[in-house]
């Protein structure tokens, strides 16, 4: 009996043992998942990393989405869902769906208005200059000076064109000019010519004189630049009532030309030339605002002064009021 006894307290603190440690591996369980639960409310509260934006600002892009749309402007604003971009000529704004976005390609300021605003129709012209350009083949480009003097150029190649000028609707000149290309952003040119009097009917004095010119620009059509040189034989008597200047038929007037295109606008381009005749010791400069709206024609509005280049000086003469300047240019 007493056998029996301590055999059944034996068994007592067997199960309670069990029981005892049952319990503690279930706390220490729930205390497992208590300590995981919340490290995963830890990691989902923790803040983001900051967006690192992807383009740059101040520099235009031609964004196009996998939809088919294109899109150009300046970044305004980016995320990881979103681009907005502004189009500063058409003030428009556009919201872009960062996963629509196919590519998108920066553009030099060239770029960017020879994409957006178009190509300027009326390169070839400055004011009274023009530039080494290739010509439109099958087209006949027109330009009145004042309504006084006209020039035009028909195109038969985009190489070789011939030309006529006049004054006061008298064809008095007539010519042939060429263009090439020699890469993307460069171009070479020139053109002879020969003009005479058409109202006298004396053949000696018809011939008056010849000329020539070679020029050099640069850049694109809303950007750029031309170097030209030349010389231009007049008739001595024409320039001389007495003998001709030591008994020279003709007179070599040797110029050289310098003139710049920028575009400020879709529809207003700035341009500036320069002549200077160095056996005159004179030069010629001139600023004009051409408006390019409409391909087919363009007016261009500006002014012209002399210059006094004495002593290698360079003064403006402000005894001589700057001449008013008015073209209109036209495309057949």
């Amino acid at each position: 009996m007493r056998a029996l006894k301590i055999l059944a307290v034996i068994v007592f603190f067997y199960k309670g043992s069990n029981l005892s440690a049952q319990t503690d591996g279930d706390s220490l369980k729930t205390n497992a998942d208590t300590i995981t639960l919340t490290s995963n409310v830890i990691d989902q509260n923790v803040d983001p990393l900051p967006y690192k934006p992807k383009y740059r600002r101040g520099i235009v892009y031609i964004t196009k989405t996998n939809s088919g749309g294109i899109y150009t402007g300046f970044v305004v604003s980016e995320n990881e869902t979103e681009l907005v971009l502004e189009n500063r000529h058409s003030h428009e704004i556009a919201n872009i769906n960062q996963r629509e976005i196919k590519s998108m390609t920066p553009l030099s300021i060239r770029d960017d208005l020879a994409r957006i605003v178009g190509e300027n129709h009326h390169a070839r012209r400055y004011m009274f200059a023009s530039s080494a350009f290739l010509f439109e083949p099958g087209k006949i480009n027109s330009t009145y000076h004042l309504f006084i003097l006209a020039d035009a150029d028909y195109a038969i190649t985009e190489n070789w064109a011939v030309s006529a000028q006049s004054i006061a609707f008298y064809p008095i000149s007539i010519g042939v000019k060429s263009a090439f290309k020699l890469d993307e952003n460069n171009y070479v040119g020139g053109g002879i010519f020969g003009f005479g009097n058409v109202s006298n009917s004396n053949n000696d004095d018809f011939f008056l004189g010849y000329g020539g010119i070679v020029k050099y620009t640069s850049g694109s059509s809303n950007r750029n630049f031309t170097i030209a040189g030349g010389v231009l034989a007049l008739k001595s008597d024409v320039l001389f009532s007495s003998s001709p200047v030591n008994g020279a038929q003709f007179l070599n007037l040797f110029f050289s030309n310098l003139a710049y295109c920028s575009r400020l606008s879709e529809r207003v381009v700035l341009n500036l030339e320069g002549w200077y005749f160095p056996e005159a010791a004179l030069g010629i400069a001139g600023v004009g605002i051409k408006l390019v709206k409409r391909e087919e024609s363009c007016w261009t509005f500006g002014c012209y002064t002399f210059v006094n280049l004495e002593s290698n000086t360079v003064t403006i003469n402000f005894k001589v009021l700057p001449i008013p300047y008015i073209g209109l240019s036209q495309k057949f």
